[in-house]
């Protein structure tokens, strides 16, 4: 082959060295190519296993950490469960342990248990009461005196190999000793250096640690050191076994790697605490092996990892024959040119001999083609390639052994061969079969009219790139789908360049939004500092692992979580990076909270709580479930709440309960217990069943409140309701309603009663003297002896004040048997009222009047019954003192003209009242004044006397809105008389009764009304009575001092009448005595009637009042009256009560 590069080199070099020359030229090149592509192939392998191990060695890490982290998780959970109760005892401490489930839920843990601070003063003490709970070779261990000790006085289970440990003072183990201070110094989770455990004394290669939590007496104040020495009262102490650690990790860590975990630095004596095999990590990188260290943090102490790849895993992960082959068919095709260099050059036989064996033996197949495509010779290699025989193949053409989609670039590639210029291409050729497979085709010029093409077989090396592109799309896919949150962060800029589908759906951020995003995006803003720190320390420190610990981020909807960071640094896409692992445990931090929460809430209920299992075995009880029932939890634990039922309830009640409860998972009531003592006592109970999720139930919990003091309120609130406080008996409401009873039943069967209605006489006199204390000590005496004199079935009560009623049922009586069964027993009442009473020593005698009435269930009402037997009693009072009456027909009308009167009364308001007016004169018979009197002009029946319709307007309550119209009707008569000159002067007297003056609002109703009749309050005058001085004279004085302040006048009416004491009135801002007609009409007559007229006056004048006589009707009577110092005066010898209109025409004819 004659070339013109051939030609440049024949004329430079010695013909005899030429081909010597040629061949290594072309050697050379073809070993430095097949270098390149073995080196880069080489470099991917080694990035995809780089990439696969750092993946691996951070899961190893996480999970350690995970795991370390969820028994810390635990110790703060019993810390909580410790500080939220007052005292754990023993058993509690058990039952919660064992509720923990810790072999199943954390395997690795050797026990749980508590540390006790004792101080040498309490040894003893404390010992006596550790026997005392029953371990009765308690000591403490070593036996030497210390200022104090830190025994384990529990370890749970309390297992053979953990019962070494009770009784051991931690602080005499200088490792434990260490940890424990540096707990309480940083009051958190501290974990021990390498050590063997007690339980574990004379193995040999068993190591393990100790975790430490401190416990205070009371965590009000821990914010210094020396606080939380005060508080101390101890630590939560769990031991466990590194090797147990790893073990419960299968499954979890892959299996392939080689794994040391050293106790710091991995060069300091005595750090090897566990390595998964026999061969050493230096003998692993001697063997070239891939290393990597990672170093965490756990509770206080740096734990370093140090993590090798073993051939195993290496083998797994790549596919070490690809580059071999690569380099090898590299090398092969390399040695074929060359040898067919060789050949050519040394000459046309011999080159044409040596060629042909080269050229038949090679590996790769080898063509050569004319211009057209047309074959001119094939080696063996292509023979056994394309599947033809050497007949077959050069019938044919370069276009049939290729694939359709391949000939459209045929022509394009032939020109610049020809021209000079090889091309190394993929093409897809076609067998004999007709299968397609894939050829790299190297084609070089041969001569101006011949090309040839080296076909190597790339099915091999396809099939290594797919797996290695399924490897890679099998980390993607691993990052990508891991269920972990999970992204890659720049650490020079903080921008997210990764993220993975699971922090996508946790932050709530699309991809997009991520990739234009920081890491300080997702960080609350007092987060930042501590990021800045964070990143920092990542920086300084090239590919080591970081436990970042617990962040809060926020959400793209603003709300915050708290995730667990876990990292590590890494070169991604040329980039500093870190890969961060963002597990969301805002439920594990919310379940912390709430674990703390609820053991001081269960503890510190003031209901008790119960909890048990499925089969309502007790599991545990609150405090004041032991307080309510008498029982400790010990009495309780494996106990049925069963053994607190009482006798109250049968067994269908119990029945009826849990068939509820089994129906709706829930059932609440009141139920009556039994204490420990043996007392019976109400509760209302709550009980709930826990559904588990396979929908069964796995525990109830019960509350139950001792209702006890609810049950006599109740009690005490319907004996209030229905019974008179002061004596016990039946009170209005119950008498009413067991009358109903009886008025109630059916009128075809015919009942019978009778009501005696008890009034004791002159009781009001006994209240005025001696006292209501008195008074009240009658009354309770009475009801006594009233009860004495009934029968049990009948019903005794208690109107009020000193009104007593007795029921009686006459049941099957004839009326002559039951009238005299009445009588007999109003008799007997009548009889013991009679009998002397010792009140304070002093002996008492009292009567009373009895009236009674007999009545038919179907003749009556309830109202009607009653009226008709105080009917009878007041008719009893009319008669004198000390009488028995029953209710006849002429009462029957007199009652029944009194319904009428106020039917009609009701009706009056205001329309049918008038006011007249009496004049009052002073002694030259000038006019001062006026007193108002009411009169009612009945259509039907005239004129209505005062005296009828007014009593029966205070029984009734109508006297409160005719006393308010009788006020406004005078108040605006006298501002009808100030705008006239003769009557401007004028004073008007209005009578107020005592009921309306108690009113609460009577001073506001007054000015009221002087205030929209625009009424001169000077020109007002108040007549109130005597009676209105029996009570409340305070509150009455005060009233009188506001309407004084504003102008008003009062006058003493009907004075001497009543009960009248000088102490009252000398305080009564009053300005006139006003003398009681009954005394002045036989003034003349009465010596008796003339000394009260005269000691009226003379005590007038001596309190500075004016005194006014009415009912002078003679003028021997105002003579008197003048005579003695009187001189105010009002009666028929001046004038009757007239209409306005003619009192006006009067007083205009006196002028």
């Amino acid at each position: 082959m004659r070339v013109n590069t051939f030609k440049h080199i024949q004329n430079l070099v010695s013909p005899r060295l030429m081909p010597l020359v040629l061949t290594c030229l072309v050697l050379i090149g073809g070993l430095c190519t097949t270098y390149v592509l073995w080196h880069q192939a080489q470099q991917q392998q080694d990035a995809h296993l780089r990439n696969t191990f750092e993946f691996a060695s951070t899961q190893v890490a996480s999970n350690i950490t995970s795991r370390v982290n969820n028994y810390i998780v635990v110790m703060r959970g019993i810390q909580g469960f410790i500080h939220g109760s007052d005292q754990v005892t023993k058993d509690e401490f058990s039952t919660y342990i064992q509720g923990l489930q810790l072999q199943e839920k954390l395997p690795g843990v050797q026990g749980v248990g508590l540390i006790k601070i004792v101080a040498h003063a309490d040894k003893n003490k404390h010992i006596a009461e550790m026997r005392h709970q029953g371990n009765v070779d308690y000591k403490i261990r070593p036996d030497s005196k210390r200022a104090h000790y830190a025994p384990i006085t529990q370890m749970e289970p309390l297992t053979k190999e953990n019962f070494k440990v009770i009784g051991l003072d931690a602080l005499t183990v200088p490792a434990a000793a260490l940890a424990m201070q540096q707990a309480l110094a940083i009051n958190d989770v501290t974990i021990t250096s390498r050590i063997t455990l007690v339980q574990d004394a004379g193995k040999n290669n068993v190591f393990g640690f100790v975790m430490y939590l401190p416990l205070y007496k009371n965590t009000a104040n821990l914010d210094t050191l020396a606080d939380r020495q005060a508080a101390l009262s101890g630590w939560v102490d769990v031991p466990f076994r590194i090797r147990d650690l790893v073990t419960s990790l299968q499954g979890e860590i892959d299996p392939d790697i080689d794994l040391e975990i050293h106790d710091g630095e991995p060069q300091l004596a005595n750090s090897l605490m566990y390595h998964s095999d026999q061969v050493p990590h230096q003998k692993r990188q001697t063997d070239g092996r891939k290393q990597l260290s990672r170093v965490v943090e756990i509770g206080g102490r740096q734990w370093t990892l140090l993590i090798s790849t073993t051939p195993e895993f290496e083998a797994r992960v790549t596919s070490g024959h690809q580059t071999t082959w690569l380099g090898l068919t590299g090398i092969a095709l390399t040695l074929t040119l060359s040898l067919l260099t060789w050949l050519l050059s040394r000459g046309k036989e011999s080159a044409q001999t040596r060629f042909q064996q080269l050229f038949n033996q090679a590996s790769d197949g080898i063509l050569i083609m004319n211009r057209d495509y047309r074959f001119i010779d094939a080696n063996n290699a292509t023979l056994a390639l394309l599947g033809y025989s050497r007949e077959a193949l050069f019938n044919l053409r370069l276009p049939d052994i290729l694939a359709k989609h391949e000939l459209p670039h045929l022509p394009h590639v032939l020109p610049a061969v020809m021209a000079g210029t090889p091309n190394l291409d993929e093409w897809a050729h076609v067998r004999s079969d007709g299968t397609e497979f894939p050829v790299e085709v190297s084609m070089h010029k041969l001569d101006n009219n011949h090309f040839f093409a080296i076909l190597h077989d790339l099915t091999e090396r396809k099939k290594n790139q797919q797996i290695i592109k399924d490897s890679e799309a099998r980390y993607k896919l691993l990052f990508t789908a891991n269920p972990v949150p999970m992204w890659v962060y720049d650490i020079n800029t903080l921008a997210f360049i990764a993220v993975n589908n699971a922090a996508i759906k946790q932050y709530g951020y699309s991809n997009e939004d991520f990739i234009t995003m920081k890491i300080s995006d997702i960080k609350p803003k007092e987060e930042l500092p501590r990021l800045q720190e964070n990143i920092k320390e990542i920086a300084s420190q090239a590919d080591l692992y970081n436990q970042a610990g617990i962040w809060q981020h926020r959400k793209k909807d603003d709300s915050l979580i708290w995730v667990d960071i876990t990292g590590h640094t890494l070169t991604f896409e040329g980039r500093a990076a870190e890969i961060i692992l963002a597990q969301d445990v805002t439920a594990r931090v919310e379940a912390e909270r709430q674990l703390h929460i609820s053991a001081k809430v269960f503890e510190s209920s003031h209901e008790g709580l119960i909890i048990t299992d499925a089969s309502t075995l007790i599991l545990s009880v609150n405090r004041a479930y032991s307080e309510m029932t008498g029982y400790s939890l010990n009495e309780l634990i494996g106990k049925t709440p069963a053994f607190s039922k009482s006798k109250v309830h049968d067994e269908d009640f119990y029945k009826a309960m849990w068939a509820n409860l089994n129906h709706a998972h829930h059932w609440q009531g009141e139920i009556w217990n039994q204490r420990k003592n043996g007392e019976v006592y109400p509760v209302w109970l709550s009980i709930t069943a826990v559904i588990d999720e396979a929908g069964k139930v796995s525990n109830y919990i019960a509350s139950l409140s001792d209702i006890s003091q609810s049950k006599k309120a109740e009690e005490t609130i319907y004996n209030l309701a229905f019974y008179d406080a002061l004596t016990g008996l039946s009170n209005r409401q119950l008498l009413r309603e067991r009358l109903h009873q009886i008025v109630a039943f059916d009128p075809k069967q015919q009942h019978q009663g009778a009501i005696l209605h008890i009034d004791l006489d002159d009781f009001k006199s006994l209240n005025d003297t001696k006292g209501h204390d008195v008074g009240d000590q009658l009354l309770i005496e009475v009801a006594k002896r009233i009860r004495n004199c009934t029968y049990p079935d009948d019903t005794v009560a208690r109107l009020g004040s000193d009104e007593f009623i007795v029921m009686l049922e006459l049941l099957g009586m004839e009326q002559e048997q039951a009238t005299r069964e009445v009588e007999k027993i109003a008799e007997r009442i009548h009889h013991a009222i009679n009998q002397p009473f010792s009140l304070r020593d002093n002996e008492y005698h009292c009567t009373s009047c009895i009236g009674i009435n007999l009545f038919h269930n179907d003749e009556t009402s309830i109202e009607e019954v009653l009226r008709k037997a105080d009917a009878a009693m007041f008719q009893a009072k009319k008669s004198g003192r000390n009488k028995i009456h029953f209710f006849d027909v002429e009462m029957q009308a007199a009652l029944e003209q009194r319904v009428m009167l106020e039917s009609m009364l009701h009706h009056a308001i205001p329309d049918q009242f008038v006011l007249h007016y009496q004049m009052q004169v002073d002694a030259t018979g000038t006019i001062l004044g006026a007193e108002a009197l009411i009169r009612w002009q009945h259509p039907q029946q005239g004129l209505i006397s005062p005296a009828v319709f007014i009593p029966l307007a205070e029984e009734t309550g109508l006297i409160f809105p005719i006393g308010r119209w009788v006020l406004e009707t005078a108040c605006k008569q006298l501002k009808a008389w100030d705008s006239h000159i003769k009557t401007k002067h004028l004073l008007l007297a209005v009578n107020v009764s005592a009921k309306q003056f108690h009113q609460s609002d009577f001073v506001d109703q007054v000015l009221e009304v002087l205030d929209d009749t625009g009424a001169n309050p000077n020109q007002l005058k108040l007549e109130l009575t005597e009676s209105l001085l029996v009570e409340n004279v305070d509150t009455i004085v005060h009233k009188m001092t506001q309407l004084k302040a504003k102008g008003v006048h009062f006058s003493l009416d009907d004075f001497g009448t009543g009960f009248s004491s000088l102490s009252y009135l000398k305080r009564l801002p009053i300005d006139q005595l006003k003398i009681d007609q009954s005394f002045v009409r036989d003034i003349l007559n009465d010596p008796n009637d003339a000394s009260i007229v005269r000691t009226i006056i003379a005590l007038g004048k001596s309190l500075g009042l004016s005194v006014i006589a009415e009912g002078v009707e003679t003028e021997a009577q105002r003579q008197f009256l003048i005579s003695n110092g009187c001189h105010n005066y009002q009666g028929y010898l001046f004038g009757r009560p007239i209409p306005a209109s003619d009192f006006e025409h009067l007083l205009l004819q006196q002028a």
